[in-house]
């Protein structure tokens, strides 16, 4: 972005995934405040971790709302979400310092960081050291001032969130950290089998660097049993209407003309379209499309001048909205468990000839749609999971109204500036891709938005279907976060609108019973889906 938020530095590495990708180093502008500081760390850990958008992103929401209840602890009326001060055995000094906020901001960041991104540690010794902060200061009493606070509102953050349906632990199942426990099994065979269920999602093997073939599975196919922020549950924006099927004879032309779109984008493929793709993927080793959007919110926080009170009202409620578009968007991926472009546009148009791009430096091919492949770096052609409704349009329209209904307006003004020749998919053609420099600008959070979710459909990701239903889906999920986060600020009880600041109320409805019934509901209504 222009104001240098970050740089991208463009390396060929070795990946479980992909082959060879981008990966971003993130830097702060100049005079961040602690709040972008700590968010730039927590955006390190997801480049150098690699985490799935849905893991990313309630990173993203648990960070910032340990931070967040630092803050709350001395600013009343404001009301902490999990540390609430008639549970901290003191309370804060009248004559409160902002030495003392950032101090204790900066031990609930730590602390929580640490425990998601441990391979960067270094990193965030390094940014303690800077502020001379002691790591080795493990109090977890308010009395002992700042440190203990942070530590504090860390402790109770983790300990309401580790059993909030992620299986972060692994230990619902006794498997891998965030692995799944709901017993999801693909209704396709991974390829070369055969379609069994074409309206399906069916998982590709994808080609690595080092010549091996990699299956995939579904990534997180468990999230909507995550506790949301503010949704009563996964599915509580859950569509109403599915997506359009080839197998129904009132669906299949709606779906046909949505595929046609795609083909259209790779048979007449720009420098624009590419560029805009590459810009908007935010796949493996970046900051994922959440953290892109932080990255957004930075830019306001320079743009406006914020203080650190605002940028951590801000980065709380951009946290918890990416965080709850992540479960709502997989709740519908796994309910509706829709075939990815990949896998469908060869199903449907098998034995028609096309001209147009056809893998990296070749633009105008003639080839049989049934060998039909997404504008994507071959070693990573298409996300592991179902296609409805997207990832991208999701996260984005929750960021994008954050943004609004926090600054109270939608102008953004931001651009960035794809250098000729900066095409990774095609970083090898004899002709530089793009040909000249190519200018994105937004003078919206709207435009913005939309460019995102128009970016999957330009790289054969998702249909527009998938696009709109998710810009819908998001901007609902932002409005809610901005009503309950706004109770919040004014010292108000969300669940109870009442103003009393205290009240150990177990937010964990998730507890190992109720998972089970919840696995077991999830599984019944998506087999009797399949019946029909």
């Amino acid at each position: 972005m222009k104001n240098n938020i970050i740089t991208l530095v463009f390396v060929t590495i070795a990946a479980v995934l992909i082959g060879s990708i981008n990966t971003e180093t993130v830097k702060d502008y100049q005079g961040a405040n602690i709040v972008i500081q700590w968010n730039n760390a927590l955006l390190t850990g997801i480049v150098e971790t690699s985490p799935p958008p849905t893991v990313g992103s309630r990173s993203i929401a648990l960070v910032h709302t340990a931070m967040y209840d630092a803050w709350a602890f001395y600013n009343s009326p404001a009301r902490g979400v999990y540390m609430l001060r008639n549970l901290t055995n003191g309370y804060p000094p009248t004559d409160v310092k902002s030495d003392d906020m950032n101090k204790a901001i900066s031990y609930a960041a730590y602390r929580m960081v640490s425990q998601f991104y441990s391979k960067s540690m270094n990193y965030y010794n390094n940014l303690m050291g800077q502020y001379g902060y002691d790591i080795n200061d493990n109090s977890t009493q308010t009395s002992s001032g700042p440190s203990g606070v942070g530590n504090l509102a860390a402790k109770y953050t983790m300990e309401n969130r580790v059993n909030d349906g992620s299986n972060q632990l692994g230990n619902i199942n006794e498997g891998k950290p965030y692995s799944d426990y709901t017993n999801y099994s693909p209704a396709n065979d991974v390829e070369p089998a055969p379609l069994r269920s074409p309206d399906n999602w069916k998982p590709l093997l994808v080609p690595q660097k080092d010549g091996n073939l990699n299956k995939q599975s579904f990534t997180t196919p468990h999230w909507t049993m995550v506790r949301p922020f503010s949704m009563k549950s996964g599915a509580f924006f859950r569509p109403k209407n599915p997506p359009p099927y080839a197998k129904f004879n009132s669906t299949r032309d709606d779906l046909i003309k949505s595929a046609q779109e795609l083909i259209g984008f790779t048979s007449n493929i720009t420098d624009f379209i590419k560029s805009v793709a590459e810009y908007w993927a935010k796949g493996p080793n970046t900051v994922l499309t959440p953290g892109h959007w932080c990255q957004i919110a930075q830019y306001v926080s320079e743009r406006d001048k914020h203080s650190v009170d605002k940028d951590i009202k801000l980065f709380f409620m951009l946290g918890n909205a990416v965080m709850d578009a992540g479960i709502a968007c997989w709740d519908t991926k796994r309910f509706f468990d829709n075939a990815r472009p990949v896998t469908m546009i060869p199903y449907l148009f098998k034995g028609t000839m096309v001209n147009g791009w056809h893998g990296p430096c070749q633009n105008h091919v003639d080839y049989d749609l049934a060998d039909w492949i997404p504008y994507q770096d071959k070693y990573f052609v298409t996300p592991s999971f179902p296609d409805f409704t997207s990832g991208h349009s999701t996260f984005s329209a929750s960021a994008a109204k954050v943004l609004q209904m926090f600054t109270g307006s939608d102008a953004f003004g931001d651009s960035v500036t794809i250098k000729k020749g900066s095409s990774q998919i095609e970083a090898t053609c004899s002709d530089p891709v793009p040909a000249e420099d190519i200018v994105l600008k937004w003078d919206t959070f709207s435009a913005a938005s939309e460019q995102a979710g128009l970016s999957r459909r330009y790289g054969g990701i998702h249909y527009d279907f998938s696009d709109y239903t998710g810009r819908d889906m998001g901007t609902r999920v932002g409005e809610q976060v901005v009503k309950r986060s706004r109770l919040l600020f004014k010292g108000v009880d969300p669940d109870t609108r009442t103003v009393v600041d205290g009240g150990d109320h177990d937010d964990t409805p998730n507890s190992s019973s109720k998972l089970v019934s919840s696995v077991l509901l999830l599984s019944l209504l998506q087999f009797i889906y399949y019946l029909f």
